[in-house]
């Protein structure tokens, strides 16, 4: 087919790879609608490559649950051979990635992955990893999507995101032709250009399958004109042709010549342009041709086709388990969907692909009726984990409450204990802590009584994360202690990864830095023994304890790792988690724009309740500081849940936001939901905890005693003995502007409240600013600075005055001391105008924030 109306697409292509060939590689991203004419692009493109440009292609196919990695694979071996190596090893996910970005710095490479649309979870993990270091490489990743794909494509979406904010990404949208293109392409024809027009919208593949078949009605759609075409093949052809359409991707040259007798068939399809040849193989010169074949075929027919293929297939050592189970589903071969799902389950497991594990295993469970009670139980198992870390947690205390019910019926009390001990942790995320409990309680209670060591172990350790996350310290160190124990007796690795987790929390609790030690240690255990779920449950208590006790330059590398982590390896239980961990640490760090993003980011998906308490909490917290409206609605649902839960760690902060609120907002504080809450805030020996909602408390005027011996942190200290302003600066060392000026306004000085009226707006906490003005007020002072002047709300970033002139020096290149020069303001007060421009236009850089401010048009 002539390429026509293409021309600014090759010309994108050319610049990005002149780019590449002096270093500055970069990823494309060619999209359309199907049968646009992406493939014909690409072909043409880089059929004309400059010499000595090696060429990888990998495209994903339509699989029942994708196979990871799939276009890699396929890639690999024009990669090189430390890619190929790499995937056969078994190494992990990452390793794997390192080798192909290795190859990527080698020499130039043009690496296309076609119909990204139908990517698995891994190989968008690999176009993250790949995109962010691809701007050091001299190659260039050409990436087909389909804009018209039905299925679910927010995953990939959030990938070429990342991607475009990262400036590695150059869009080349492919659009119809236009009625003139149109007429170019039936030049010479005797077809109507018009007519062919309205009646195909310019879809380059409808123009060319209604004008290459003139003699025939001219059909309303691709399946029409498909299965006319299908109407003039000869019998072999046709069968040859169906029973290709059953074979998702392409059809390489071993699986063609099994399938098919002898090759005149293939060879007239290929003629007549409804095949291709790619590679070593065949494809259909188009998916929808592909898929309307298949929608032709009656149901015995497409089962029976299935089964030949899956035949064929079995004979291979080399076939993916995830092609087999596909084929095997539309076989409707049962046995057969038992044996090779179970296997692509495992193999997506271990490759960090926990979702499409979890489809695998489903699509097994369906067809196992025939098997006895424990192998279905063993399936239903496998699934509830796999759920649980894809933090679907109902569905994983549903098919885990079948398993027990199953073991139950054999007698299997082990089985059973450890159920109870799965449906305690499931429980438990669900934001159902008094189930958890009975769980936990009847898990140890039969597994004593049937005494198996392992299983025991982790339920004594379970025990000992219940209690911590109560904040009963000694009662988790007494437990995970004898899970130790355990582990050491037994050589159990993951029961010691687990339960070190559990005490070394409880001991950073209070304070003792063998805790530390204990999860870093779990961490590397659990790295180094591939336990995906131990190793993101350490980096979360780690972040966890971080961000709580103000340690931000050391947790800030760490949510960086765990968060990564978790993305790679399919953990959404714990992304999640750690996302809310990560806007509590901006919320800490006065970025409120950063906060409502990662709040919102957690709440927008389908997150578990424990794992929503923290975005709704920080989000209510960033609307009563900018004074935005339903602070008080979000608090209240946060709250709700954290009753639910009833854990002080997370009840204690969830009253000192709601006490906020209730302070800037000038309204009655909620003070009898409170109450129930001061008796254990007497308990507590986590002096962050502590002292962050007795001095909100204070400020409501609620006197709440701490326990005797608990350690407030110093600035709660000198808040509480009246030391404002000495207080305040520390809060500023700790890098915590807001509680510096909450610090500051408790000083009740027009000193102290005109200081922290100029950080609160530096801040854009106007809600919390106009309840230090209402004081300035009250005091009597004059000349009390206004609310944003309506040249500041004229802006769309809401900058001052004086902070859009800093953001046009900045954007003319200036360093901090130079802009201080340029407006007679010291370097310090200049980089506190830098720092909060950064925060209102949500940019990660000063090159970012200039970028965003030339847009908005505030540089002049």
């Amino acid at each position: 087919m002539k390429l026509i109306e293409r021309e600014a697409a090759l010309a994108a292509l050319d610049e990005r790879l002149a780019e590449a060939l002096q270093g500055d590689g970069s990823v494309v991203l060619v999209h359309g609608e199907a049968g646009i004419g992406k493939t014909s692009l690409l072909r043409t493109w880089t059929a004309n490559l400059p010499q000595g440009i090696r060429l990888a292609w990998g495209a994903c196919d339509p699989l029942t649950t994708p196979s990871p990695l799939a276009p890699l694979r396929e890639a690999a071996p024009e990669l090189g051979g430390d890619v190929s190596r790499a995937l056969g090893s078994g190494v992990s996910t990452i390793e794997a990635f390192a080798a192909v970005v290795a190859e990527l710095r080698k020499r130039t490479r043009v690496v296309v992955f076609e119909d990204l649309q139908w990517a698995d979870e891994a190989t968008l993990d690999l176009l993250r990893y790949a995109g962010r270091r691809i701007e050091s490489t001299p190659s260039m990743l050409v990436l087909s999507v389909r804009d018209d794909e039905p299925a679910d494509t927010a995953a990939l979406q959030a990938v070429i995101g990342e991607l475009s904010r990262a400036g590695v990404l150059t869009r080349v949208r492919l659009r119809p032709l236009s009625p003139a293109g149109v007429a170019r392409l039936l030049a010479g024809r005797r077809d109507d250009a018009d007519v062919v027009y309205r009646r195909t919208g310019g879809n380059p593949f409808f123009v060319t399958e209604v004008t290459e078949h003139a003699d025939e009605p001219v059909p309303d759609t691709v399946r029409d004109a498909v299965l006319a075409r299908l109407a003039t093949l000869h019998d072999k052809e046709r069968a040859v042709l169906e029973l290709l359409a059953c074979v998702p991707g392409r059809v390489d040259d071993t699986l063609a010549a099994t399938l098919v007798e002898g090759g005149t068939a293939l060879d007239g399809l290929i003629a007549k342009g409804l095949l291709s040849v790619e590679g070593r193989g065949v494809t259909f010169r188009h998916e929808l041709v592909r898929l309307a074949v298949v929608e032709s075929l009656p149901a015995f027919r497409r089962r029976d086709l299935h089964r030949t293929i899956l035949a064929a297939l079995e004979q291979r050592t080399d076939t993916d388990p995830a092609v087999l189970t596909h084929h095997a589903v539309q076989a409707a071969a049962a046995d057969r969907v038992h044996l090779h799902a179970r296997l692509a389950a495992a193999d997506a497991a271990a490759a960090g692909a926990h979702r499409e594990a979890a489809s695998f295993l489903l699509a097994a469970l369906e067809t196992a009726d025939r098997l006895g009670a424990r192998d279905r139980a063993e399936l239903l198992e496998a699934r509830s984990y796999e759920l649980y870390l894809t933090d679907r947690v109902d569905e994983a205390i549903a098919t885990r409450e079948e398993a027990v019910a199953l073991r139950a019926q054999i007698g299997d009390t082990i089985a059973v204990g450890s159920g109870h001990r799965w449906l305690s942790r499931f429980s438990w995320f669900s934001g159902r802590r008094m189930q958890a409990e009975r769980h936990a309680e009847r898990a140890v209670e039969l597994l004593e009584e049937a005494g198996d060591g392992r299983e025991l172990g982790f339920a004594y350790s379970n025990r000992s994360q219940l209690v911590m996350l109560a904040r009963d310290e000694a009662a988790a160190i007494t437990w995970g202690e004898r899970a130790l124990e355990v582990a050491e007796r037994l050589g159990d690795v993951e029961l010691r990864a687990h339960a070190l987790n559990n005490v070394g929390t409880a001991l950073g609790h209070i304070g003792d830095p063998k805790g530390h030690d204990m999860l870093i240690e779990s961490v590397a255990l659990a790295r180094q023994h591939g336990l995906d779920e131990h190793v993101a449950r350490g980096y979360t208590n780690l972040v966890w304890q971080a961000v709580e006790h103000r340690q931000f330059a050391y947790g800030e590398p760490l949510l960086r790792e765990g968060l990564a982590f978790a993305a790679q390896r399919d953990l959404d239980a714990w992304r999640r988690y750690m996302l809310g961990c990560r806007a509590r640490h901006h919320l800490l760090r006065g970025r409120l724009t950063a906060a409502a993003d990662d709040a919102t980011a957690v709440l927008a998906e389908p997150a578990s309740p424990v794992s929503r308490i923290w975005p709704l909490m920080v989000l209510g917290q960033v609307r009563t500081r900018r004074g935005d409206p339903g602070a008080g609605e979000v608090l209240a649902e946060a709250w709700a849940l954290g009753v639910q839960v009833g854990e002080i760690l997370r009840l204690a902060p969830l009253v000192a936001a709601r006490a906020e609120h209730s302070w800037a907002a000038g309204i009655e504080p909620p003070l009898d939901e409170f109450r129930d809450v001061y008796k254990q805030l007497r308990t507590v020996h986590d002096g962050w905890l502590v002292g962050e909602a007795l001095t909100w408390l204070r400020r409501i005027g609620e006197a709440v005693e701490p326990a005797p011996d608990v350690v407030l942190p110093e600035p709660y200290q000198l808040e509480l003995a009246g030391q404002y302003f000495a207080a305040a600066s520390v809060w500023r060392e700790l890098s915590c502007p807001y509680d510096a000026a909450i610090a500051l306004a408790d000083s009740g000085t027009e000193q102290g409240l005109l200081q922290a009226l100029e950080l609160l707006t530096e801040l854009g906490a106007e809600g919390t600013a106009r309840r230090v003005r209402q004081q300035l007020r009250e005091l009597g002072a004059s000349g009390v600075p206004r609310g944003p002047r309506p040249t500041t709300r004229a802006n769309p970033a809401l900058l001052t005055a004086r902070q859009v002139e800093v953001v046009a020096l900045l954007a003319a290149g200036l360093t901090n001391a130079e802009i201080a020069d340029e407006l007679v303001i010291s370097p310090k007060t200049a980089g506190h105008h830098v720092s909060a421009i950064l925060e209102k236009l949500g940019a990660r850089s000063r090159i970012e924030a200039a970028n965003i401010a030339r847009e908005l048009g505030l540089t002049g």
